[in-house]
Parts: structure tokens; sequence; C-alpha cells
């Protein structure tokens, strides 16, 4: 599954734009559609004798994780992406698109998550990748899948009915590649809307609708040259920088959240951005009395675009050496990390396993961390629970090609 190249400029839109024209041969050829670029998880749905067999996403292109029985559970419901096609044809094909949590989607998934006893979602796109991805679900979720890429679905209307399709949705139009100001004018129309539109988008496709000049234009190795995304530019604020809170997560490592008068960006409301490490502090100048541009990143996660300072009215911000207890914070590559047992589990765990200790060899910090984010180890006890097959299974990141990278089996 290819992705998009990024077009940021009108002039990069108007050579995109050129070069469907000079490759189609007739007026018919040179068509683009304009679309919503969602904001979910693609993902490639087989059928086969008109049922749904396998739902995969895309990974890094080449290889995807097979999510069928976590969409197949009873807990789940996907509108657009039936079970069974109403067809007594013996039919087989595959549709590709954006699975995705509507607003209202969100709204029903995520009470119902809350109603559970568990921590809402802070938005869609975290709670459709968390609901996917979640080994068991106590509660019932609902998502929307948007098909982009659907050449095969059979042309019975009682089949093609039963899916959604982007080309479809409000906003979306077609228009010829010459028409340049029509479709930087859907651009923007569309721009307009994405404030309260039904689905999470940060952006627009645009899209060769003709197979000729799409067949004459190609793709390359990770992308179509027929098709590009147009990323809309994030809203900004400015306000100013109040305090910096610091706090210990579950792995130890300490985060610093920057809290800032209230300031509406992209229709909500913020007062507080994660700075992530000292070192972006640092590269920023960001002090108490900054004043500050704020955006929504993904138009999603609050951040600090820049600052501003005056001498007179700020303070400079120094990082803190030691908790309260007298604990000193060590620096682990990019972060400061708590060595005071009680702080987090992570921090009580690399305790346990220094050489003073435990002195459990190869229990290093990365795969200290990796059994707290995996849940595997919340209590000190819990060390003593994990089997073989939990430790050669443990995520340690990624490859270099995008595949899951885990701790494994020794060699004999």
């Amino acid at each position: 599954m290819l992705s998009l190249e990024k077009v940021k400029t009108e002039d990069d839109i108007r050579k995109f734009l050129t070069r469907i024209a000079e490759a189609g041969v007739s007026p018919a050829d040179t068509a683009v559609s304009v679309q919503p670029k969602l904001d979910g998880l693609a993902i490639r749905a087989v059928y086969q004798d008109a049922k749904l067999v396998q739902v995969v996403t895309r990974g890094n292109g080449q290889a995807g994780e097979d999510i069928t029985d976590r969409i197949l559970r009873d807990q789940v419901t996907v509108n657009g992406l039936p079970e069974f096609i109403p067809t007594t044809a013996p039919v087989a094909f595959e549709v590709r698109g954006e699975l995705v949590m509507s607003h209202p989607d969100f709204a029903f998934s995520n009470g119902n998550r809350i109603a559970a006893g568990k921590s809402g979602f802070a938005n869609p796109r975290n709670a459709a990748a968390g609901s996917v991805r979640a080994e068991t679900l106590d509660y019932d979720v609902q998502f929307t899948f948007v098909t982009y890429d659907h050449d095969g679905i059979p042309a019975d209307p009682d089949a093609a009915d039963q899916f959604i399709y982007a080309d479809q949705l409000p906003g979306a139009g077609t228009f010829l590649a010459l028409h340049f100001e029509s479709v930087i004018d859907a651009l923007e129309r569309f721009g307009e809307q994405r404030a309260d539109y039904d689905y999470p988008t940060d952006g627009a496709v645009i899209k060769a609708t003709s197979a000729k000049t799409r067949d004459e234009l190609g793709a390359g190795s990770r992308a179509p040259k027929w098709a590009v995304a147009y990323k809309y530019d994030a809203q900004t604020g400015e306000t100013v920088i109040r305090d910096i809170v610091v706090e210990v997560g579950r792995t130890g490592n300490l985060s610093f959240t920057a809290v800032f008068d209230p300031v509406t960006v992209d229709g909500s409301t913020i007062s507080r951005a994660s700075l992530h490490n000292t070192a972006l502090i640092t590269e920023k100048d960001i002090r108490i009395g900054s004043r500050a541009v704020v955006h929504k990143a993904g138009d999603v996660i609050p951040q600090v675009v820049s600052v501003t300072n005056d001498p007179e009215t700020t303070t400079p911000w120094v990082p803190p050496t030691e908790d309260a207890d007298g604990y000193p914070y060590v620096q682990r590559g990019k972060f400061l990390t708590s060595t005071n047992p009680a702080d987090s589990v992570g921090a009580l765990i690399r305790y346990a396993a220094s050489r003073d200790v435990l002195d459990i060899d190869g229990l290093g910090s990365e795969i200290a961390d990796a059994l707290v984010a995996e849940g595997l180890v919340n209590t000190l006890a819990d060390l003593f629970r994990l089997t073989e097959d939990q430790l050669t299974d443990l995520p340690l990141g990624e490859t270099s090609t995008g595949a899951p990278r885990r701790l494994g089996a020794r060699t004999p």
C-alpha cells in the first residue's frame, strides 16, 4: 500500500495539475478529484465469496498487521465495512481506505469506555488506534470505514451501497486539471468546513480520476505520481507561558508541560502543551513569562511553536536536579529520569535490577520501560511472574524497515 507525496504551496499544486493535464489525451482524462484526507488507520479489506475474510493495516507499506479478528469481534461495529455482501454471486474483491472514528463514533465509543471504568481517549485518532490494538474489549466501540480504492466492488447496487466512498463525502468534488482556480477554491472551501466536519481530517487528497492517466503517470517505490496530499496549515494562537510542570511517568522518565493563559485554537480552548524534554525547552528558550505561539500538531496535540522573550518580564527556567526526597535525576539520552524507587514502576525496576540489589543481568532501561509500557510489570512482584514467552515476544520498537523488533529468545 503506497503513501502519498505531500504538496504545501499553490505552486506545488499547479505543477501537479500541469502534470495531470499533460498526461491526459482527452479532457475527461485530465479530471481530478478533490476529497477529504481522513485521519485514521489505512487498511486493506479482502472479500471472498461475498464475505469479509481479512483486514490488514498499511504498516510500512509492504507488511502490515492482520487485525481481522479484532474487527470482527462482537464489541466492534464498523459502518461501511459489511461482514457479508448482500449478493448471490460468489464475488471476490478488495477495498482500501481509512478506518476512522467519526465524531459521533468517538462520542459513543469514548462514553462506553469511560462507563467501563477506563480513562477516556483524548481524540478520535487515538481512540481508533487504541481500540483496534486492544487485545480485549469489555465495552462497545464504533468505527467508520471510508474507501478510496474500490474498483473491484460488484456493480450490483445492493453491494455497492454497503460502502462509503471518499469522493462522495461532503466537500469532495471533481474538476479539470487546467481549471486551477477551481481546485484551489475547493481546497479553501473545504478548509473552512474542517472545524465542524463529521470525520477527523488533516488535509485533502487531489488525484487523477482517469485510469488511462494513472497508467501513464505510474508510481514510484513509495507513492503514486497521479495523486498528492495537501496539508492545511495549523491554526495558531498567542499566549503567555506561566509555568512548566514536571511529572514522573510510569517508566520513570520526567515529562514537562507548559502551562499558559487559555487560548482558542482550531475551535477549542487549550492551556497546556507537552514540552517533551529539556533539550527542546533549551532549544526554543522557553521561559516563565515567554510570549508563545501555540498550535495543535496534526490538529490534535497542543505544541509550543515559538517564543519571544523580554529580559525584563521573563525568568529563565532551570531543570530540576533532584526530587523532594533528595534522589537525583539522571540523564538517559534525551530524557531526565527519576532514581527514586517510589516515584514510578520503571524507576523501581531499574533500582531492583541493579548490581547492589537483585543484580538481574541484562535488565536495563530499555527492557524495563518496555515491560511497564506493555503492562506486564506493575509491581516489583510481577518480575517473578514473567514467562519465557512474554519476554521473547516483548516489543522493543521497530527495525529500520518498520517491522516490530522484539527481545527474542537466546540462541543456545
